[in-house]
């Protein structure tokens, strides 16, 4: 494992663990508040060219002015993670030169500012002029060393901004092989053409720093040892390694910076041109670094860090953490192959030693377990302190020697290793399998028919929810409704069979069968219920509109399977029993009610529920009425001012159903001047005067004409 270590084999791998420190770590510090990202972002592009009618990239006369908004704003350095590179994109008022020394002035007049430049090795392209000047005008005043990595030329930069007064800096990126950014480049070499000045204090090379660098030498605290090719900031050594590499401490900084997108930034320096109250308050940027850098995807300048993967975060984060490194927190330290080399040894000696020591295995792996968990503790410590101590190479040598000595144990402790084989049973149910591989075929396309209780949820008023929200807004609302109310569907051993649009289907009883499905459903109806009430003061708190829904419920036969193509199947459930249901919560409209249920569902509560009889309907496309009930609760829950609505309804409904009308018109009346939000109650008065003006037979069956 020492060779190993030392050839740099197990180095992936530890680089994968010591990204997890760092994710690990992160959350529990605070983003830096003397730090702000001014984002071109997707809706700054668009914003921009929607009022100022420019596509990006953007007239850099747009530059200047967020540059010298900034500036009055109090920033104490504004840095530009972007390559001014060619000639400015036209516009009407300037041409493209103008525009250029537009941006130049702003530089010179509203600094400290500093501009990102790309420095390229060496290739067969002849360097240009520029790329001198732009060297010689990016050069500090001290002399690269041995160690420090090599350049041969910078892309050049707008010829106007050089000549300036303003400060450069390389943004190069430095991913490992797996894409990863871990380490930044802060000084470099590069030589001085004969073209140029020599560097500042003479001699042939230049030293340069990088964009982030170069501004936090502003603060006048950051000086640089060119004997040892180190660097140091507010009295220590901030861990720049000799060849001018830094390893950057993400976990110092969490995940997110104050971030204001540059469509703001804008229309606030053209407001304050107007003498118009800016959209912005100048305390966002008041003694703060600016980095202003591109975040929008079209940008193409996003990278991956430990705190991120796929390559999701815009590189002028990176900028962001490196100069916060260098203010603030160093980076990180990497501990000398050297010295991991002998505490792996010392590990392995150690637990040849325990081997030697502990003959129960128990014991020993125990022994094994503590020095694994201490060496992982060592090493999650030592990153929070700033060091990398990387942790595989123990883990691995712990791990391996445990192997070895486990096996050779194994050999003379039969009953031992009978242990060690029962720990595995742990790990795999064999009955599980066994029923997995003998229901193969239910996965096939067909289904079977079995009685289930089916389940429909549908948001009240959606469709004007749609209208008045934004759409990010309304998927998060609608993904908080979803996520509460499906939790606690399947949490009452309901199957989710689809969402449709804000609806939701739910089917109890299948793909597994479930005792008392139609219990369960209603159940899961009236908790769902009262996790949406609490929800509601969450939507509220949030700024979002409170939510109401309704809820079928129905118990039948009905067809349970998969239903597709060989290559696209959906299990699902289909029959009458299912088309009921969804019609059944349809008609919570019309009778202003929450949760009805059908009568098979009804049959099957008993009485642990309380129920209320509504109506006996015909749906359409169906010649054989139903009856229907409204659920309201458990009947442990019912109160005195329940029953007396349950019974004055009851009686109500009963004078309808004999049809003695203007009794029952008189019942229904008693019964909304005690509970006048009575929905049901409202219904049947409304139809009783549909009844008496059109002088319709009076058929107390309800005919459902529509869906």
């Amino acid at each position: 494992m020492a060779l190993l270590v030392l050839a740099g084999a197990i180095e992936p791998a530890e680089r994968m663990v010591l990204d997890g420190w760092q994710r690990l770590l992160a959350p529990g510090t605070s983003p830096p508040g003397d730090i702000v990202v001014v984002a071109i972002d997707q809706a700054s592009l668009e914003k921009v060219q929607q009022l100022l009618g420019h596509r990006y990239p953007w007239p850099r006369q747009l530059f200047a002015l967020m540059l010298c908004y900034l500036h009055r704003a109090g920033a104490r350095a504004v840095l530009f993670d972007l390559f001014f590179e060619g000639p400015s994109p036209g516009s009407d008022e300037l041409d493209p030169r103008h525009q250029d020394e537009q941006l130049a002035r702003a530089a010179g007049q509203c600094g400290p500012a500093v501009f990102a430049y790309k420095l390229r090795p060496a290739d067969s392209t002849p360097p240009s002029p520029l790329s001198g000047k732009l060297l010689a005008r990016a050069a500090l005043a001290a002399r690269p060393w041995p160690r420090l990595r090599r350049f041969a030329r910078a892309d050049p930069l707008v010829e106007p901004l050089l000549d300036s007064g303003a400060r450069f800096g390389f943004a190069n990126a430095r991913p490992d092989r797996d894409g990863v950014i871990r380490k930044v480049l802060l000084l470099a070499g590069a030589p001085a053409m004969p073209a140029t000045s020599t560097r500042p204090g003479g001699g042939s090379e230049y030293l340069l720093a990088s964009l982030a660098l170069q501004a936090a030498t502003l603060t006048g605290q950051i000086t640089i040892d060119q004997r040892g090719g180190s660097l140091r900031g507010q009295g220590r050594d901030l861990g720049m390694e000799a060849d001018g590499s830094a390893w950057i401490a993400f976990s110092r900084i969490g995940r997110e910076f104050t971030t204001i997108p540059a469509a703001n930034v804008l229309i606030s320096a053209l407001q304050q041109q107007q003498g118009i109250l800016p959209v912005l308050s100048a305390d966002i940027f008041r003694d703060r670094w600016v980095l202003v850098g591109v975040t929008a995807a079209a940008g193409y300048d996003r990278t991956t860090t430990p705190l991120s993967k796929g390559g999701n975060t815009p590189g002028v984060y990176v900028q962001a953490a490196v100069l916060d490194n260098l203010l603030r927190s160093g980076f990180l330290n990497r501990v000398g192959r050297p010295l991991v080399m002998l505490l792996v040894v010392l590990l392995g000696l150690v637990v040849a030693v325990l081997g030697r020591l502990l003959h129960n295995l128990w014991w020993f792996s125990l022994a094994v377990l503590v020095l694994l968990l201490g060496w992982t503790a060592a090493s999650l410590g030592a990153v929070a302190a700033g060091w990398l101590l990387d942790p595989v190479a123990g883990w691995s040598v712990l791990l391996l020697s445990l192997v070895a000595l486990v096996t050779a144990s194994a050999q003379r402790e039969r009953r031992a290793r009978r242990r060690v084989r029962s720990l595995f049973q742990f790990y795999l149910d064999p009955a599980v399998v066994r029923r997995l591989l003998s229901e193969q075929d239910a996965l096939e396309l067909g289904g079977e028919a079995r009685t289930c209780t089916v389940l429909f949820a549908d948001l009240v008023g959606f469709t004007s929810l749609s209208e008045q929200l934004e759409p990010e807004r309304l998927v998060e609302l609608l993904n908080l409704y979803l996520g509460s109310m499906t939790e606690v569907f399947l949490q009452h051993g309901g199957f989710l069979d689809k969402y449709i649009g804000d609806a939701i289907m739910v089917v109890f009883g299948a793909p597994l069968q479930l005792e008392r499905h139609a219990r369960a459903a209603c159940q899961a109806t009236l908790e769902g219920l009262g996790r949406l009430r609490r929800l509601n003061d969450e939507l509220a708190a949030r700024g979002l509109p409170r939510l109401s829904c309704r809820v079928g419920v129905n118990t039948g036969r009905m067809v349970v399977g998969n239903v597709g193509s060989r290559t696209r199947g959906n299990y699902t459930a289909l029959g009458d029993a299912v088309n009921l249901a969804a019609r059944l919560e349809g008609l919570n409209r019309v009778f202003g009610t929450l949760v009805i249920i059908g009568p098979e569902t009804r049959r099957r509560l008993g009485d642990d529920f309380v129920v209320r009889e509504l109506a006996d309907i015909r749906v359409k496309g169906k010649q054989r009425p139903v009856t229907i009930y409204e659920l309201l609760g458990p009947a442990d829950g019912l109160l005195e001012s329940d029953r007396q609505r349950l019974e004055m309804f009851a009686r109500a409904l009963r004078l309808y159903g004999e049809g003695r009308h203007d009794a029952a018109r008189e019942a229904f009346a008693a019964v909304l001047e005690v509970f006048p939000d009575d929905g049901p109650a409202r219904a049947y008065q409304q139809r009783l005067s549909q009844q008496q003006q059109a002088s319709l037979e009076k058929d107390p069956v309800w005919v459902m004409h529509s869906k």
